[in-house]
C-alpha cells in the first residue's frame, strides 16, 4: 500500500487486518464516514483523522 499523503490505520477488527490489500487513495476523501457509523480504518489526511469503511 502506498499513500502519497497521510497515513492509514487498520484496526484489529477489520476483516483485512492480517492480509495484504490495495487502497484506493484517490477516493479516500469521498469515503469518509458520517459521525456515528461503525468503522475499522482511520485515514490521516495530513490535518485530520477520518473514519473510512
Amino acid at each position: 500500500m502506498c499513500l502519497t499523503r497521510g497515513a492509514l490505520l487498520l484496526l484489529p477488527w477489520d476483516r483485512m487486518y492480517e492480509q495484504e490489500f490495495e487502497v484506493d487513495a484517490e477516493n479516500l476523501e469521498r469515503a469518509t464516514l458520517p459521525i456515528g457509523e461503525p468503522f475499522s480504518r482511520i485515514w490521516y489526511d495530513g490535518k485530520l483523522w477520518r473514519p473510512i469503511p
